[in-house]
């Protein structure tokens, strides 16, 4: 017989496991090449927010698998922005892809006229 409650706890769990691994690679890609070049820093500034939200989510439905997947995923994540920040503000000139454009992240100045840009501080 189905057990639908089983079924639904393993399709959590596995969804829980791609999502906390799921920043991993570009982590690692990051502290092997010790460059942030061409990595969204915009991008990762929402998964930070997204995370942050389904982490009071499951503490508002206290419900334990959100909160933990949602901590870790936070963790990794904050961890890959600030890898992002640390290798981008050591490059001097090095830009700081988002979501229309490049932005210098030492200038403040970006290429295209009349597009905001961010800053690494």
């Amino acid at each position: 017989m189905f057990n639908l409650e089983l079924f639904t706890t393993i399709i959590g769990f596995i969804a829980a496991a791609c999502s906390i691994t799921s920043s991993i690679p570009q982590i690692v890609e990051i502290l092997r090449t010790k460059s942030a070049k061409n990595i969204s820093l915009f991008t990762y500034s929402i998964l930070l927010c997204a995370s942050l939200c389904w982490t009071i989510y499951g503490f508002l439905r206290n419900d334990l698998q959100i909160i933990i997947t949602n901590v870790f995923c936070f963790v990794i994540i904050l961890a890959t922005f600030l890898a992002i920040v640390y290798y981008a503000s050591r490059s001097g000139s090095r830009s700081i892809s988002n979501s229309n454009s490049r932005s210098s992240v030492s200038s403040g100045v970006s290429s295209e006229p009349g597009v905001s840009t961010m800053s690494a501080v």
